[in-house]
């Protein structure tokens, strides 16, 4: 939420930026811009639900939330949302057979 609401849609920080200024800041909203622009955020999500839904694990469960959150935030809402959703039904399976 900080990169959105005070790095990319700060228009004094957007103006500083074009204009050339050499920070750390204006090169990671130059990279989270590219990101966002390709959907990677939400393709990321989407990949990971995938994978969870066919095999289940707490860390590919854990990257498909947190990519679909910084999704949804940064404007990847229609595949961020669509993971979400194979999230939710992930938990819709039978539990393991005890041996």
């Amino acid at each position: 939420m900080y990169v959105r609401y005070l790095v990319i849609e700060t228009s004094a920080v957007g103006l500083a930026c074009e204009a050339g200024l050499p920070t750390t800041l204006c090169l990671m909203r130059k990279i989270v811009i590219q990101l966002f622009t390709y959907n990677v955020f939400g393709v990321l999500a989407l990949a990971a639900a995938v994978l969870q839904v066919l095999r289940p694990h707490v860390l590919v469960f854990g990257l498909a939330l947190v990519a679909g959150g910084i999704g949804v935030v940064l404007y990847n809402n229609a595949l961020s949302g669509l993971a979400w959703a194979l999230l939710i039904i992930s938990f819709a399976r039978p539990a393991p057979a005890k041996a």
